[in-house]
């Protein structure tokens, strides 16, 4: 029951809203456990501090053979065709600066792989194999010379996949080991969904966090019952069906103004009173992208702005009444988008477009 802050973005932080994740990789910190499968490599327990502050990351070092020097997960993933998921690992360069995310079947035949530079903070090319298509990865750096390196596919046809984390060698993950040289990993985690949610630690069973339900009841007052203005400035690092950066609403679905987004890129502004009484649509959002959202409200009068732009307008539809309660997700507990809220703000009245553009220019 406290706010999570992140403030990778710099000194001041922003609002962490997620919505459920489960990891389904097995002892995410433990890779000396038997559930990770070694070939060609040894894992040295317990060698540095991990991104969570304690000595419990691990070394993967390179044996001195040719090959791929590899931990993966001995029990296979059976995923759903159609479904996208996200493989997540955090990496320290050492003697080796370069790891190699894996989300393939035995012998390569199906998945995806890409190459991460843990010096540069840089990703080679995201390679497809077996029919899949359209895989992204990404890298952030988390300070202290780690990174959390990500890669999402989608499966093309039924099969068993593996987690599987190599070190690679000038962009080749085959080569000659020395015997000696690693890196550093930690934190791995395979989560359903289109982006990489912040790290879940598991042992011997699957862990799920709840969404993120941050609400406050009781603030009639503070609200504009006859008219005003929700604000918000976000930074959507996917969008998901009914992500809600912030609702007013009476605790009811039956009477709000929301400010939501869809897995399309879509960004909507609507007002319901037993029906829909406006809806004023930003099209083409972008994951990663920052947006302030204002929506103006005052009966037959609505209008959104998105990063100084009217959106648009609509001059037919009543206010709700009654409205006491403020969410950041949506009243019926939907599925949340991963939102880092930089700001939100309610207005009393409703301001002017002057105003409005003012509010909205990044």
């Amino acid at each position: 029951n406290i706010p999570r802050l992140d403030y990778s973005n710099g000194t001041c932080p922003s609002l962490l809203v997620e919505p459920q994740r489960t990891n389904l990789a097995l002892y995410s910190s433990s890779f000396d456990n038997v559930i990770w499968g070694k070939s060609k490599c040894t894992i040295s327990a317990n060698q540095t501090t991990s991104p969570d502050g304690t000595t419990n990351a691990d070394k993967l070092i390179e044996d001195s053979s040719t090959g791929l020097h590899e931990v993966y997960s001995t029990t296979p993933f059976s995923l759903t065709v159609g479904v996208a998921y996200t493989k997540t690992i955090y990496a320290k360069s050492s003697e080796r600066t370069q790891i190699s995310l894996n989300f393939v079947t035995s012998g390569f035949s199906q998945g995806a792989s890409v190459i991460a530079n843990l010096t540069t903070g840089t990703l080679g090319t995201v390679n497809n194999v077996g029919g899949v298509t359209g895989s992204t990865a990404t890298i952030t750096n988390v300070g202290n010379g780690w990174y959390r390196i990500s890669i999402t596919m989608t499966p093309a046809s039924t099969a068993n996949f593996y987690a599987d984390f190599s070190t690679a060698l000038n962009g080749a993950i085959n080569y000659t080991g020395n015997g000696t040289s690693g890196i550093f990993i930690w934190g791995a985690q395979l989560e359903v969904g289109s982006y990489p949610t912040s790290y879940i630690p598991t042992t011997s069973a699957s862990v799920t966090r709840n969404a993120d339900v941050i609400s406050k009841t009781g603030i009639s007052s503070l609200i504009g019952q006859t008219e005003g203005v929700v604000f918000t400035d976000f930074i959507c690092d996917g969008f998901e069906d009914y992500g809600t950066p912030l609702s007013i609403n009476d605790g009811t679905a039956s009477n709000y103004i929301w400010l939501t987004t869809f897995a399309n890129g879509n960004i909507r502004a609507e007002v319901y009173n037993g029906s829909v009484q406006a809806s004023i649509t930003y099209t083409g959002g972008v994951v990663g992208q920052r947006y302030k959202v204002a929506f103006a409200y005052k009966q037959n009068d609505f209008v959104m702005y998105v990063n100084g732009t009217q959106i648009g307008a609509d001059a037919s539809g009543n206010v709700p009444p009654s409205l006491s309660r403020i969410d950041y997700n949506l009243v019926n507990n939907w599925s949340l988008a991963l939102l880092n809220v930089n700001a939100s703000a309610l207005w009393k009245t409703r301001l002017t477009n002057t105003q409005l553009a003012q509010l909205t220019t990044i």
